[in-house]
């Protein structure tokens, strides 16, 4: 039966070819002391003693790391244009409109006031300025984008509901 060595012992010794070669000298100095008297035996590591005197020099190597498949490769950087959009929302509202009147007006956070500004044109304003017109608003018809305000502009206007959102 062949000698079994754990491979975390064959790392604390240099690996297998260190194990290898110190079993090949040790195997070899007994034979050379073999034609001699009264002079000591050759000694080794302990292990090593056992594998050559014990086990013919043959041993086995177990618990080895298995070799796991290759790594992935980096990911293609993706194109920004290809990743799906996160989209943040900063305001909604939701207003009734009756002539020249804003006769209701549900805002979140982020929106402050609305008045029509010209027959069929509503404009909803910002609490706070906006850092650029690179905001997304739904719906979108009839819509332009300030930085301060959106002005809401289509014929036969009576309610204008609003969600403003911006892509993180």
């Amino acid at each position: 039966m062949t000698r079994q060595i754990d491979h975390s012992w064959l790392e604390g010794i240099g690996g297998e070819d260190a194990l290898i070669g110190a079993i090949a000298a040790f195997s070899q100095a007994l034979v050379d002391h073999a034609g001699t008297v009264d002079v000591p035996a050759p000694t080794a590591h302990p292990l090593v003693e056992d594998i050559v005197r014990n086990h013919g020099g043959q041993y086995e190597i177990v618990n080895a790391p298995v070799p796991g498949p290759d790594p992935d490769p980096e990911p293609e950087p993706q194109d920004p244009l290809e990743r799906p959009l996160e989209l943040a929302q900063i305001a909604s509202a939701r207003l009734a409109i009756s002539g020249w009147d804003v006769i209701g007006l549900e805002r979140s956070p982020g929106m402050s006031l609305a008045f029509v500004a010209d027959v069929d044109t509503v404009w909803v304003f910002f609490d706070e300025p906006q850092s650029d017109t690179e905001y997304i608003v739904t719906p979108s018809d009839g819509v332009t984008k300030y930085t301060d305000y959106i002005e809401v502009s289509k014929p036969g206007l009576s309610a204008v509901s609003l969600i403003v959102q911006r892509v993180l």
